[in-house]
């Protein structure tokens, strides 16, 4: 949890309008995505080392905790271009 609150943010609520927020997303969802890396069928080098040595039943605790955490509201306010 510690590894992907990195860029997820704390409890899978991501500031960041890059990177997706995990907090109260599906668990068959999650589980689908955090395998499809496992196995090589979704591509990210970053995603990839995170997900490398992870069992099944880790990648499953994994997405019931995101999946049982509260979606905080997060407004993203666009800065014009100069």
């Amino acid at each position: 949890v510690e590894r992907c609150d990195r860029c997820h943010g704390p409890g899978g609520n991501s500031t960041d309008p890059l990177m997706p927020a995990l907090a109260s997303q599906n668990a068959g969802y999650l589980e689908k995505v955090l395998n499809a890396y496992r196995a090589g069928k979704r591509n990210s080098p970053v995603m990839t080392a995170m997900v490398n040595g992870m069992t099944e039943n880790d990648v499953r605790n994994l997405a019931e905790y995101y999946a049982s955490q509260k979606a905080r509201a997060v407004v993203y306010v666009p800065i014009p271009k100069h």
